[in-house]
């Protein structure tokens, strides 16, 4: 496995494509097991044992991101081939579909999704969430999140060597908004 690779995820197991060739594939598994089945973390170098997850290569390493219990995911470091697998931080933020990551000078930044779960009704929102993450330290810093009276979207978009640059939207969706004529 290379970093010119891609990588993708299917039943929990990450999946390792190699760019380059003319073929079309799938891709396979990123495991260094011969004749694995692909079926258990302790088993298998590729299967994390959900199906959000992000993947992606730095700094010479594989970084796995991987939902875990409600609102809450590990950050994994592992080898380039998936090997050497090891826990780094648990994160109170999860992958979700509109989770973005960039990583730069040591440090990984990620728009991922906070979960808040109402006390009184139960009802599970989530919202956005911009940290950023030294995995060589094991720590976490919230860069932006929106205030809970409102609706936002949150979007990261690049980090330069002082900078975060985001996009902050947010609304009131507590007020109803009347056309009047």
């Amino acid at each position: 496995a290379s970093s010119e690779g891609a990588l993708s995820f299917e039943n929990g197991v990450i999946l390792y494509q190699d760019t380059k060739s003319e073929k079309e594939e799938k891709g396979t598994p990123l495991c260094t097991k011969a004749n694995c089945k692909h079926t258990s973390e302790s088993e298998c170098t590729a299967y994390y044992g959900c199906d959000e997850l992000l993947a992606f290569y730095f700094d010479s390493k594989l970084f796995v991101i991987a939902n875990g219990d409600m609102g809450k995911s590990g950050l994994y470091m592992a080898d380039m081939d998936g090997s050497n697998r090891k826990k780094q931080l648990e994160l109170d933020v999860q992958v979700g579909a509109g989770t973005t990551v960039i990583a730069k000078n040591g440090m990984i930044f990620a728009l991922m999704d906070k979960v808040s779960v109402d006390e009184k009704s139960g009802e599970v929102s989530y919202y956005p969430t911009i940290i950023k993450i030294d995995y060589e330290n094991k720590s976490v810093e919230t860069i932006a999140e929106p205030k809970k009276e409102y609706q936002a979207k949150l979007e990261l978009q690049r980090v330069d060597s002082q900078n975060i640059y985001y996009v902050y939207r947010y609304w009131d969706y507590k007020k109803e908004v009347v056309d009047q004529l």
